[in-house]
């Protein structure tokens, strides 16, 4: 079997605008002669690799700790895209790959609205990107509502410059954390026996 860490580095990656920057504090320190090392960490609930909670745009919506896990692991596919996908478009990628269940797409790529609704009516489960959001500002709200207000899990910020184009099978499982509309999550890509 072959394992693809398809996660971004905490502490180095790209901040959404206005996102909080990531901190380490050293609470006790080997080297300054404490028996163990123990850290605090401050970050963002959308920081690096993450999952957006359906609460993060819907109002009642599910938290981390409610996610249905079984959306976050299973067959996918990787699709390369640039660019802005329209409905149609997003159609005919979904029949071309055989109504996959989770997508993962590689490359600048946004959604409209609309394609946000063709993934709601393919009762897609998981939708993924490499990118810090799904789309452009002027839609980001709706589309995010559209999606996570039909449980499809959102997960951004992935790694994907080095993956092929196919089928593989993802596991990326947010922390359990009551009340929090968004994760980190370390995200993987297997294939093979």
């Amino acid at each position: 079997m072959i394992v693809f860490d398809i996660t971004r580095e905490m502490f180095s990656a790209d901040i959404y605008p206005g996102d909080p920057i990531p901190r380490v504090t050293t609470l006790k320190s080997l080297k300054a002669g404490d028996d163990y090392q123990l850290s605090r960490i401050s970050i963002g609930s959308h920081t690096s690799t993450h999952i957006d909670a359906p609460s993060h745009f819907v109002r009642g919506g599910r938290d981390c700790a409610q996610i249905d896990l079984g959306r976050c692991m299973g067959s996918c596919v990787v699709i390369s895209w640039h660019g802005e996908i329209t409905a149609g478009t997003m159609q005919n990628l979904l029949n071309e790959y055989q109504r996959p269940s989770r997508i993962l797409f590689r490359g600048n790529t946004l959604l409209t609205e609309a394609a946000a609704r063709v993934l709601t009516m393919f009762d897609v489960k998981l939708v993924g990107f490499d990118g810090l959001s799904i789309a452009s500002s002027e839609v980001e709200v709706p589309v995010h509502r559209e999606l996570l207000s039909h449980d499809i899990v959102i997960l951004e910020d992935l790694v994907l410059d080095q993956i092929e184009d196919g089928k593989y099978f993802l596991i990326a499982l947010p922390l359990k954390m009551e009340d929090m509309d968004g994760s980190p999550v370390r995200a993987v890509l297997m294939m093979g026996e």
